[in-house]
C-alpha cells in the first residue's frame, strides 16, 4: 500500500456515486418503519396535554360549607318541631287503643326483634346495642341521618349526670380529631368508595332466601323521608329511654353514640360534641343548686 502511494503513476479508484441511504448495511425495511412508528407515538404522547382537575379555592369550600350548615340547620329545626295537633290525636288513638287491647286482655308483649328487648344484664345490654346499631348503621347513606343522630344522642343524654355527659362530648371530640386528620391525608387524593362501618352480627346481614323483612314494631322501620325519621326517633327514643334507670344505661349511651358517630364526617361529629359539652355545663350548673338547696335542708 505505501509503495502504491509513493508511485507517481498510482491513481485513486473511482469514487461510488448514487443515492446516499439512510439504512446501515443490512438494515430492513420494516424494522426501520417500526422504529420511525414508535418515534412517532411517543411524539403524540409528549403532545398529549394533561388536564389537572382545578383545586377548589378556599372561598369556595367555605362557602359549602356554610351552605352544608345552612341545610342541616333547616333540617334540625323541622327536625325538632312539635307535633302537629293531627299527629298528636293520630298517637293518642293508637295510646288508646293499645289500653283497650290490654283491658280485653290480648298480649301485647313483643316476643321477637328490638321491641321484645328488655335488657337487665350487662351481656344482654351488650346484646341490645349490637341490634340497634345494626338497625340505625344500615341506615347512614340517607342524607338526614347526620341530623337524625345529633337530635337522638341529644335526647339519649338527658338521663345523664353532668359528668358523663361531659366524657361523651370529650370522646366525640377526640374522634372528630382523628377523623380530621384523615381527611386531610385524603385530601387531594383520589378516593375509591368503601364501605362504611360494617356490623354484621346475626342473621339480619345475609340473604338466605327467607324473607326477613319485619313487619311491625322497631324492626319494620325504613325511614326515607324527614317525617319518616322523625317517627323513627320518637320511637326509639321511648324505647331506650324508658330503661335509662338501670345501672348500665350510661356505659351503654357512651358505647352506642360512638358507634353511631363514626359514619359522620369530623364537623358533624365536632359538633356533636360541643352540644353535649354545652348540656354537661348547663347540668352542672343545676347540680350545683341543687346541692346547695339540700345542704340548706339539712
Amino acid at each position: 500500500m505505501g509503495d502504491a502511494w509513493d508511485d507517481d503513476s498510482f491513481e485513486p479508484p473511482p469514487v461510488k456515486t448514487g443515492v446516499f441511504s439512510d439504512k446501515w448495511d443490512g438494515e430492513d425495511d420494516d424494522v426501520k418503519d417500526a422504529w420511525d412508528a414508535d418515534e412517532s407515538e411517543n411524539e403524540e404522547r409528549d403532545s398529549e396535554v394533561k388536564v389537572v382537575p382545578k383545586k377548589k379555592t378556599l372561598e369556595e369550600k367555605i362557602r359549602e360549607r356554610e351552605e352544608k350548615a345552612r341545610k342541616d340547620k333547616i333540617l334540625r329545626k323541622e327536625l325538632e318541631r312539635e307535633l302537629t295537633e293531627n299527629e298528636k290525636r293520630q298517637m293518642q288513638e293508637e295510646s288508646d287503643l293499645l289500653i283497650a287491647k290490654e283491658t280485653l286482655g290480648i298480649n301485647l308483649t313483643p316476643t321477637s326483634g328490638l321491641d321484645a328487648y328488655n335488657p337487665k344484664t350487662l351481656e344482654e345490654w351488650k346484646e341490645f346495642r349490637f341490634a340497634l346499631q345494626d338497625k340505625i348503621i344500615d341506615l347512614r347513606d340517607s342524607p338526614f341521618y347526620a341530623v337524625f343522630v345529633e337530635s337522638f344522642v341529644r335526647e339519649l343524654a338527658v338521663p345523664l349526670d353532668s359528668e358523663c355527659t361531659k366524657t361523651l362530648g370529650s370522646t366525640l371530640h377526640t374522634m372528630a380529631a382523628e377523623k380530621l386528620k384523615k381527611e386531610k391525608e385524603l385530601a387531594g387524593k383520589k378516593k375509591k368508595k368503601k364501605g362504611g362501618h360494617q356490623l354484621n352480627r346475626g342473621v339480619g346481614g345475609y340473604d338466605d332466601g327467607i324473607n326477613l323483612t319485619p313487619t311491625s314494631g322497631l324492626d319494620a322501620y325504613n325511614p326515607k323521608t324527614l317525617e319518616e325519621w322523625k317517627e323513627f326517633r320518637f320511637a326509639l327514643q321511648d324505647k331506650i329511654i324508658d330503661l335509662r334507670d338501670s345501672p348500665f344505661y350510661a356505659v351503654f349511651v357512651e358505647s352506642f353514640v360512638r358507634e353511631l358517630a363514626v359514619p359522620l364526617d369530623s364537623e358533624c361529629t365536632k359538633t356533636l360534641g360541643s352540644t353535649l359539652h354545652t348540656m354537661a355545663a348547663e347540668k352542672l350548673k343545676k347540680e350545683k343548686v341543687l346541692m346547695f338547696l339540700m345542704i340548706m335542708l339539712l
